[in-house]
């Protein structure tokens, strides 16, 4: 994993969910034609940043909505928290129309946040009950989910696969799996984390308040550790970070930075450590099929098919390449991953494609050499189809024995 952090010209927002075609933000923006200051908002981007739609919090008065404290989707629902009533509204996340709210004062109390699990269920942050709320997708309460110590309250939500995690009152990183409730399980516990999300490969990433140093952990274990604080949040350092979301479309964490002028994001690409290796084989129509292990965070390939002629390079997208053409030469190739920051990886050892050049010469009636390209083909491509090939080379021999009426030049053995 490389970590490269950049600058933005995105809002600072209060809360950011993202999804692989749009971004949710809850910012501070001007309701058209009214005075006085921007006001909390609801905003849907693409990933251009152009809006689909703006949710002023002014405009639901009649819904008594006091705030925009945290937002989770399900499907085509888009769950608004107002911390400050205790209750959740549920907007279209289509077109942001509003459809209905539950919860309220006499079952949260000051909720903080929120999170749809892969379960379908909504889990909220009850911090002023120091429990965990679990609706399901009916928007109906399920049951509550008690934490570690009696004096826990819960501060922020997370899920990743099968697993909920809690950012507890006194700074400890729960892990609650969803199948087994009542077991509760201690990640990480240093004094002043101040937000935290689950990243790639399921790695807790956690900001320390006092230092804002981001640590990233594989399970209770540290693996890496960036950045450094300066008071003004001068780039690339940090003063004080309150949000953490990460977007697993783009691979990057958007720190959010209440000194800082904008949104900052760090990217994480691939490490590109290893080489690729390369599979030989068959598709379904008889062509040389060139396939290797998909790498995380790798989604582009540079193929090179080298020759006696020279260097020609194919780049694909997905860890495979067909040659779909006989070869007139014995084709040799290598592939070498390219990370989404441009940066090439170490190149795979060469295969050679005896297969397509023997397609080649079998086409242009060279059948001794055919059945020769076919043989060696057959030390690296383990396909029963190949003699099938064979045989059919002897034949075509035959035949132009037959029709040329040479019977004394010997066949092929």
């Amino acid at each position: 994993m490389r970590p490269s952090l950049v600058d933005s010209k995105y809002p600072l927002a209060r809360d950011y969910l993202a999804t692989a075609d749009y971004i949710y933000t809850i910012g501070n923006m001007q309701m058209p034609n009214t005075k006085g200051k921007p006001g909390p908002a609801i905003i849907k981007a693409d990933r251009a940043g152009k809006a689909s739609y703006v949710l002023y919090l002014q405009k639901y008065k009649d819904k008594k909505i006091k705030d925009f404290t945290a937002l989770a989707l399900s499907g085509t629902k888009l769950y608004v928290l107002d911390g400050s009533s205790s209750m959740i509204h549920v907007f279209n996340a289509e077109d942001g129309a509003y459809q209905k709210n539950f919860g309220g004062k006499s079952m949260l109390n000051r909720p903080s946040s929120m999170v749809v699990a892969s379960d379908g269920n909504l889990y909220v942050a009850d911090t002023g009950n120091r429990r965990i709320s679990v609706f399901n997708q009916h928007d109906t309460f399920v049951k509550n989910i008690e934490l570690q110590r009696s004096n826990q309250g819960p501060i922020l939500l997370r899920s990743s696969g099968e697993d909920l995690y809690c950012l507890t009152s006194d700074f400890v990183i729960l892990r609650i799996p969803l199948a087994e409730s009542k077991r509760v399980i201690q990640m990480v516990s240093i004094k002043g984390i101040s937000s935290f999300d689950i990243i790639a490969d399921g790695k807790i990433a956690f900001v320390e308040k006092a230092t804002q140093k981001l640590r990233i952990y594989k399970g209770n274990v540290r693996e890496f550790e960036y950045f450094t604080k300066s008071s003004t949040a001068a780039f690339p350092h940090f003063a004080d970070i309150y949000l953490l979301r990460y977007d697993a479309a783009q691979r990057r964490l958007a720190i959010m930075d209440s000194k800082a002028p904008s949104t900052r994001f760090l990217y994480f690409y691939a490490a590109l450590d290893d080489a690729q290796s390369i599979q030989i084989a068959l598709d379904d129509n008889l062509q040389t099929k060139l396939s290797w292990e998909r790498s995380p965070g790798i989604n582009n390939w540079i193929v090179q098919a080298a020759d006696g002629a020279g260097t020609i390079s194919h780049s694909v997208s997905q860890p495979e390449y067909v040659v779909i053409e006989p070869q007139a030469g014995l084709v040799s190739y290598i592939v070498y991953p390219v990370a989404d920051d441009g940066k090439k990886g170490l190149m795979s050892e060469s295969v050679s494609d005896h297969f397509s050049h023997a397609r080649y010469l079998y086409q242009s009636g060279q059948f001794n050499a055919a059945v020769e390209a076919y043989r060696r083909s057959q030390a690296v491509i383990r396909d029963p189809r190949i003699d099938g090939e064979i045989v059919k080379c002897h034949i075509a021999e035959s035949d132009r024995f037959v029709t040329l009426k040479d019977y004394e030049t010997p066949s092929m053995s």
